[in-house]
Formats: C-alpha cells, structure tokens, sequence
C-alpha cells in the first residue's frame, strides 16, 4: 500500500509498493518503491533507489520466492493482507508509475527510475 511519513525517513532499507510520500527528508541505504516517490526535502540515499518495482521482484529480493505459491496465488498475496490488498483492487494509482518527485536534492549512488524524475535542487 501508500505510506505517508510526516516529518524526516531515516532507515536503513524501506520497501514500499505503493506510493511513498514524506514531507520532510530521506535518510537511508537503500530505497525500493512500487509507485511514485514524493518527498518535500532532500533525498540521501547510500546505494540504491529503485522505483516502478513489482510485487515479483520484492517478493525475490526479500527472498520469498523461494515459497510454494498455492494455485491461483502470486507474490503480491506473500506481501499484502488479503483484506489491504481486496480495498486496493478498486482504486487507481495515484501518480505516475515510478516517479519521482522531490523539493530538495537527490544523492544517491545508483538510480533506476522507472517514470519521470523532478527535482527542485541537485542530483548527485
């Protein structure tokens, strides 16, 4: 789902498939996020942002492919509530898929941005 932080993100990982939106800055290593990536100041990421990833590729980084998926089951059931993810399966996506949106500067080693990218200040 969405996640909304008011105020500063300071994480080692953060996985989030929906969109991801903070008001204040980003503070950790690396950050993977489904949707758009909104954040009101400036971005500090250690190794790597990754936006646009699908629930099969979270579900092989944090190594939960390696279950038995039951018939008619796929990833996205190993990652979300079954009650999340029915409320979900009648809204759209709010914002671009993948993009990134941020008030202040962006730094971060590797970036792979699969939507647009906006910047205010500067990317490292």
């Amino acid at each position: 789902g969405d996640l909304l932080i008011d105020g500063d993100l300071i994480a080692e990982e953060v996985f989030c498939l929906g969109k991801l939106t903070v008001t204040g800055d980003v503070q950790v290593q690396s950050l993977y996020v489904g949707h758009t990536l909104d954040v009101g100041g400036h971005i500090d990421v250690e190794f790597l942002i990754k936006t646009g990833c699908s629930a099969e590729w979270m579900a092989r980084v944090l190594e939960l492919d390696q279950r038995k998926l039951a018939e008619g089951q796929s990833f996205i059931d190993l990652l979300v509530h079954p009650a999340i993810a029915a409320r979900q399966a009648h809204h759209d996506v709010f914002g671009g898929f993948g993009d990134i949106q941020c008030l202040g500067y962006l730094s971060c080693a590797d970036l792979d941005c699969h939507g647009n990218l906006q910047l205010d200040e500067d990317l490292e």
